[in-house]
């Protein structure tokens, strides 16, 4: 470069290696602030499919966490601990809280009120877009609610030509409702209204047999009910101390087993087998038998701990406890940790409202309605 020259009159091409190589996506973004035209070519799909491309071939870990109502679980990542929240949706309500009540990747299906479902949105809390759905042909006072959608992008994880990543900008996505007596309203992103069926009858089943929202998993929707959410294990009794949770873990529907005060196992449903065969993964872990060295309380009594499981962690074999603290139970490395950035559950805390959230390459752009 000249003396006089300045980084502008770099070609399009040079200046896409160059960004795609910052240390993280934060710095990628306060880069479309540069001008107009950096902000277009971030944009791109094509700068999208290189960043992606280049986080692919040096094997950058794919975040993730919990989020419980509208508080997320911090994060970490090369910057240290990344915060999350969920964005102002009104200035003239900036106090008013938003609970999550769906999510899929790295959007939540967000709702002002826990009982009264008159608005929804849908936000990326890292990005901190959002937008607003048309209000729902019914207004009840328990609904359960799940949310889907198709991945932004798609990739080869073992290729290594340039056209191996797929970016979806006409992705779909969905919000189900279960009211009662199983009749359902379907939200469709392509026609951007709600569509309500007629009854839907599910066996014998009742509305109130639901006891989780929605768990996105491979482009379905599951909803888990009290009298169906046990392993697939031939048992004639269950013991009462046992607690159960359905979630979503590196891509696969799981189901854990909690013997409070005894051992852990986990149950995985194969892929792509629509008679919901399940394998074990884990089996029967005690508790007594995992590494606890990294608790702050070590010497808690396990049977005072060892209350409730909240949900899977999104990419690690982990699950969340509820110990009076909040407790990371990683049972793929044997390993207790301690979650400290959110308290223990209050009596408000419900499956409905306790979800994964996973931190892709590149974020998920909100769609515009």
């Amino acid at each position: 470069m000249m003396m006089n020259d300045s980084i502008d009159d770099l070609p399009e091409l040079l200046l896409v290696e160059i960004i795609c190589r910052l240390s993280c996506i934060k710095f990628v973004f306060q880069c479309k602030c540069v001008s107009k035209r950096w902000c277009e070519l971030i944009s791109s799909s094509h700068f999208v499919g290189q960043y992606v491309r280049r986080q692919r071939d040096l094997k950058k870990p794919i975040l993730g966490t919990l989020v419980v109502q509208g508080t997320f679980f911090h994060v970490e990542n090369e910057d240290g601990l990344m915060s999350l929240q969920l964005p102002v949706i009104s200035e003239a309500t900036a106090e008013q809280k938003l609970f999550v009540v769906g999510a899929c990747n790295d959007l939540v299906l967000c709702c002002p009120s826990k009982l009264d479902h008159r608005e929804y949105y849908i936000c990326n809390p890292y990005t901190k877009k959002w937008v607003a759905l048309p209000p729902p042909p019914r207004i009840h006072i328990y609904v359960s609610v799940g949310f889907i959608c198709d991945p932004y992008y798609n990739y080869n994880s073992s290729s290594s030509f340039d056209n191996d990543v797929c970016i979806n900008a006409e992705y779909r996505w969905r919000v189900v409702r279960l009211r009662p007596e199983f009749y359902v309203d379907i939200f469709f992103s392509e026609t951007g209204e709600w569509r309500e069926s007629a009854n839907v009858v599910c066996g014998s089943r009742k509305y109130f047999d639901i006891v989780t929202a929605g768990v996105a998993c491979n482009g379905k929707l599951y909803f888990s009910g009290s009298d169906t959410l046990h392993p697939p294990i031939f048992w004639s009794w269950i013991p009462s101390k046992m607690y159960l949770v359905l979630g979503a873990c590196r891509g696969h529907l799981r189901v854990s087993e909690f013997v409070l005060g005894n051992h852990l196992s986990v149950w995985e449903l194969d892929a792509g087998d629509d008679n919901l065969k399940w394998r074990l993964v884990v089996d029967q872990v005690p508790f007594f038998q995992m590494d606890s060295s990294k608790f702050e309380d070590p010497l808690m009594p396990q049977d005072e701990w060892l209350k409730s499981a909240l949900g899977f962690h999104p990419n690690i074999e982990a699950i969340y406890v509820d110990a009076r603290k909040i407790v990371r139970c990683n049972f793929g490395a044997r390993m207790l940790e301690l979650v400290p950035e959110i308290p223990s559950r209050g009596p408000d805390w419900h499956l409905f409202y306790i979800h994964p959230f996973v931190l892709p390459w590149w974020p998920t752009p909100v769609p515009s309605l």
